[in-house]
């Protein structure tokens, strides 16, 4: 028998110029002020090698643990979960209906 393998949640954060005309201008990428992150989530059933390689955050869902966080030594799986069903509600809720409910 084969085991059923865990839904995941994964977040990818890449920085970007807040004004990418001005990249030319000398010094403009070193200042912080200058610069956003983008915040880039997905999902998955099963975890690749390029999720576990690429992404900062990691959330195993049916296991209720924290695989990876680049972000923040103390945060626990639940403070984490809770940000992104905040900031994600319809793309969890509707990951979670599509493989398997919740």
């Amino acid at each position: 028998m084969t085991e059923k393998k865990h839904r995941y949640l994964f977040a990818r954060y890449v920085q970007k110029p807040r004004d990418p005309k001005r990249t030319h201008t000398k010094g403009y990428l070193s200042n912080p002020a200058n610069l956003r992150w983008d915040e880039i989530v997905g999902f998955s059933v099963g975890l690749k090698h390029r999720d576990e390689r690429e992404a900062w955050v990691i959330l195993d869902i049916d296991g209720q643990r924290v695989v990876k966080n680049r972000t923040s030594e103390n945060t626990n799986w639940a403070q984490l979960m809770d940000y992104y069903l905040k900031n994600y509600k319809q793309q969890v809720l509707g990951f979670l209906k599509k493989t398997g409910g919740y």
